[in-house]
């Protein structure tokens, strides 16, 4: 889909909706880019927001936005991109109003809740010509990006096995993993998204062993720690190993073996 979002080559205004643990992340790259204008802030924690915004000497340009307030600043022209971080279950109605007043959005996984309601975003999308995006960040890791270059160039032939290797540090808040989706939908997505990326196709056999070391996390019925096995049309086998405890640090790994 080819649009113009912006105005006469300006920078394009942004909103970041929920500044948690993602919307710090994304309110960073945001403000250190002169493409782009951040103009809102949008939260829960008004209090916390402001802080933020007077901590960056950002008072004369970016406003904190409580929620209840979203709609209002959607009438804004000088706003074109809105980038959603809040919990995965409030995701879609952010989308879908941004959509339908013609603001491209960046969203974090997921886009929604069930497949039907994620294709009504892209339908939505489809229907109002604006840009909607769901992000699988590794895909742009120069390294992951590389081999998977490598496989599509046909370097290493037919592809045996992918092995890919995911391990979070710190262990994320309780308050975050509670509305997080659990491992899978949280964490796996994106060694499954890799996988996927790599193979060029999607598994016909999938077996999971888990296990939950963490009574903390066992209380709120997740796992956190797990291997995943996928088989594929082709042959390939691809192994997933994911966990919330890393105690020597924050660790990503991908092998591909062919022939």
């Amino acid at each position: 889909m080819a649009v113009e979002i912006g105005q006469g080559g300006l920078p394009l205004g942004v909103a970041v909706v929920g500044i948690g643990r993602a919307g710090m992340i994304h309110f960073k790259g945001i403000r250190n880019n002169s493409k782009l204008n951040l103009l809102y802030l949008v939260d829960v924690d008004i209090v916390k927001v402001q802080q933020l915004i007077k901590k960056d000497n950002l008072e004369e340009r970016v406003k904190a936005i409580h929620p209840s307030d979203f709609s209002q600043i959607l009438e804004n022209p000088t706003l074109n991109l809105v980038v959603v971080t809040t919990p995965s279950f409030t995701h879609e109605p952010y989308i879908k109003s941004a959509l339908r007043s013609g603001k491209a959005v960046f969203c974090e996984k997921p886009l929604a809740e069930d497949n039907q309601k994620v294709e009504q975003c892209y339908e939505l999308s489809e229907e109002k010509k604006v840009p909607l995006y769901c992000a699988f960040q590794r895909r742009y890791d120069p390294g992951f990006k590389r081999i998977r270059d490598h496989v599509k160039k046909g370097a290493i032939g037919k592809v045996y096995m992918v092995k890919t290797c995911s391990r979070d540090s710190p262990v994320p808040t309780l308050d975050y993993l509670k509305s997080s989706g659990r491992i899978y939908h949280d964490c796996a997505v994106h060694d499954l998204d890799m996988v996927c990326y790599i193979v060029g196709d999607t598994p016909c056999s999938v077996y999971v062993k888990s296990h939950t070391w963490d009574p903390d996390i066992a209380a709120i019925k997740d796992d956190d720690t797990a291997v995943i096995v996928l088989g594929f049309k082709s042959g390939t086998i691809a192994v997933i190993d994911i966990s919330r405890h890393s105690t020597y640090g924050y660790d990503q790994r991908l092998e591909v073996f062919g022939e």
